[in-house]
């Protein structure tokens, strides 16, 4: 179970660096007109990768008050 929740959260923060390379890679590239469809991309990588981390932390939790 451990191993499952450290690979979720490693994905997780995979995601938010690779969102952060994208963005940066789109503001130094983009014309300002196509920056806004990356940044919408962009946005939605990285609340997916917030929620990633919510639900395993709510996983954690509910484990921790078990104990």
């Amino acid at each position: 179970m451990k191993n499952e929740h450290f690979n979720r959260l490693l994905a997780a923060d995979q995601m938010l660096f690779d969102a952060h390379m994208d963005l940066q890679r789109a503001l130094g590239s983009l014309p300002e007109v196509d920056i806004f469809k990356e940044l919408e991309s962009v946005e939605y990588e990285a609340m997916f990768a917030v929620l990633r981390i919510k639900e395993i932390k709510a996983k954690l939790g509910d484990k921790q008050n078990e104990d």
